[in-house]
């Protein structure tokens, strides 16, 4: 059996992890009906069972089996992208592939296969290209508001669960929805006049600390890793006092010991 899906199908699997590509292609478009675009029923049965198998993978010569939870989940990716849309069944899983062509001739004619291949690779360079430029701009300071659009057609469709046009604006979807990174905080080593009015503000019993903490370059724990957050290790500091108070207070005479002290990381 023969499968090629065209270059819309292309953009969408770029954004979704290998598994949920395999379930697609293997497990869902391959059995499509080109006539309807549907995947599924009583003709060919899909089952989360199948596609479980047909997406294991081996780790470290283990034979890895993917549960039916993940499975959903891939299919939860497919179905936000506009990959696949659900159509209700109480005993089948059917599937709506609204980016597939449905046209018969494609099942049928290899001989476009060739010509598809090379409209796809041009798709993907464009695309490419497209992507390093809005990239060179995000890194140029004085052009931080500019932004690159992706031309549409005219007879551009949009997929109405998705909201993607054909493809021709999923990667500058991608590219606006990507999560920015958060600003990474540097320690700043506080006073002692900070260090005194925080633990009167709090009511911490923590003598020593910041005595401490100045001597040994404020790091923590037996790796001396920096301390992330004073205020923290000060908190900790006054809960190892109270607990050596409490110890004291009750005859054991050995207390917390200088280890344990400096055992917390903050």
């Amino acid at each position: 059996m023969k499968t090629s899906w065209n270059s819309a199908e292309d953009y969408a699997l770029q954004s979704i992890p290998v598994r949920a590509q395999i379930i697609y292609l293997r497990g869902i478009r391959r059995y499509m009906d080109y006539k309807t675009g549907i995947s599924g029923g009583v003709k060919r049965r899909i089952s989360l069972t199948m596609l479980a198998e047909i997406s294991e993978e081996t780790i470290n010569r283990q034979l890895i089996k993917p549960t039916k939870n993940m499975i959903r989940e891939s299919i939860k990716q497919l179905k936000k992208i506009g990959l696949i849309e659900r159509i209700p069944d109480k005993d089948y899983l059917i599937f709506f592939l609204p980016l597939a062509d449905t046209n018969e001739s494609v099942s049928n004619n290899y001989n476009t296969t060739t010509t598809q291949l090379q409209h796809t690779i041009s798709n993907i360079q464009n695309s490419a290209n497209n992507i390093e430029n809005t990239n060179s701009y995000d890194e140029n300071k004085n052009n931080r508001n500019t932004t690159t659009t992706h031309p549409v057609p005219d007879n551009c469709n949009t997929h109405q669960e998705s909201g993607i046009q054909d493809s021709y604006l999923y990667i500058e979807k991608i590219e606006k929805e990507k999560p920015k990174s958060k600003p990474t905080t540097v320690f700043k080593p506080p006073t002692e006049d900070e260090v005194n009015d925080y633990a009167k503000e709090r009511g911490l019993n923590i003598p020593g600390f910041f005595h401490h903490y100045k001597t040994v370059g404020w790091v923590v724990g037996k790796y001396k890793t920096p301390m992330k957050s004073w205020k923290s290790a000060a908190s900790g500091w006054s809960s190892r006092q109270y607990k050596h108070n409490n110890n004291q207070r009750g005859g054991n005479n050995a207390g917390i010991s200088n280890e344990e002290w400096k055992s917390t990381d903050f």
